[in-house]
């Protein structure tokens, strides 16, 4: 069984789809494909709760086009205020610095820890700039358990 969590607009859905084969029956000991197969299904499903994509299921191949003169879109200067969206952004990302820190926490390898970092580069970058406080939390731990980690190695040697 997957599940997918989606949230648009602070609106979250929950699907739960089994992972079955090409005759839709379960499959009792799934393989990686299999698993993210109904994975992607599960999310499409998700996100058709919200809307999205209405027009395939309606039998068509693209959007409607329509013929009516379109608005034209107006580029505005965003503006930096607490929004509830805005404050559940940083809510986010304190969750996210929190899970950040445990895993930190439990990795063992240097190179773990440096390829965990640079995978999530954006996520910390953004967190430096909504959330300083959090981010030097953030890069204090990794620093610790680097040193940590090479004390470790040194006296292996």
């Amino acid at each position: 069984m997957v599940w997918v969590d989606v949230t648009i607009q602070g609106t979250t859905r929950t699907c739960f789809l089994p992972v079955m084969d090409y005759r839709n029956k379960p499959i009792t000991e799934p393989d990686a494909f299999a698993i993210n197969t109904a994975l992607m299904r599960c999310m499409t499903k998700c996100l058709g709760l919200f809307g999205l994509g209405l027009y395939i299921y309606a039998g068509e191949d693209l959007p409607p086009d329509s013929d009516e003169k379109k608005p034209e879109a107006r580029v505005e200067e965003p503006v930096e205020e607490k929004t509830p969206q805005n404050a559940s952004n940083q809510a986010d990302m304190a969750f996210f610095a929190e899970n950040v820190m445990k895993l930190v926490d439990m990795m063992d390898d240097e190179k773990a820890l440096r390829s965990y970092w640079k995978a999530n580069q954006k996520q910390l970058d953004a967190l430096k700039a909504e959330l300083p406080d959090e981010y030097a939390k953030v890069l204090a731990r990794f620093k610790q358990a680097q040193a940590a980690m090479k004390a470790l190695e040194s006296v292996k040697e």
